[in-house]
């Protein structure tokens, strides 16, 4: 990124989040951070596999903590995890596969998704992230659905939410 961009990057975001209702920029939010969780509880929306957001409850404890990403990518949607992060992949069972997360940032949830191997047959009509090639690379790639997306599946895409992003930028985690 070079030197103009993150100012630019910054403003913008800043701009973003802070024209709502003239409330104040929360400055603490720099301080916060984003993080995987597992989730122990969840409904999906009926005849798909789409989380009902308003029915989950994340684990007690991240499985990806924010230490644990190097930086994401706001183009392709991938962050690079750190050895650690790559171990926590590898001690999910079976692979991780179909095991619902949440991509927590600032303590709210800024969606869901599952861990599917790219090795399943099976498609999936939600936002997806391989923790099998995550494992090997380090680089964990968010996608919406599985093997890709259909115009028939309503994913929304809030990969980049501009909360997220804000977070990640304080601190030089951010590639564009």
């Amino acid at each position: 990124m070079n030197k103009l961009s993150l100012p630019i990057l910054l403003s913008m975001i800043l701009i973003i989040s802070g024209c709502k209702d003239n409330e104040p920029i929360n400055l603490a939010a720099w301080n916060s951070d984003v993080s995987i969780y597992l989730l122990d509880e969840y409904d999906t929306e009926e005849g798909s596999l789409q989380i009902d957001e308003s029915s989950i409850r994340l684990a007690n404890q991240p499985l990806i903590r924010y230490r644990d990403i190097e930086h994401y990518n706001a183009v392709n949607f991938t962050f690079l995890l750190s050895d650690l992060g790559k171990s926590e992949l590898e001690n999910l069972p079976d692979d991780g596969h179909h095991m619902p997360f949440a991509l927590v940032a600032d303590d709210k949830v800024m969606y869901t998704g599952y861990f599917w191997a790219s090795y399943s047959s099976g498609s999936c009509d939600w936002v997806t992230a391989d923790p099998v090639t995550a494992r090997f690379s380090g680089e964990l790639h968010i996608r919406l659905g599985y093997p890709g997306a259909s115009p028939s599946w309503n994913i929304p895409d809030r990969r980049n939410d501009p909360r997220m992003l804000k977070i990640l930028a304080g601190d030089d985690k951010l590639l564009l």
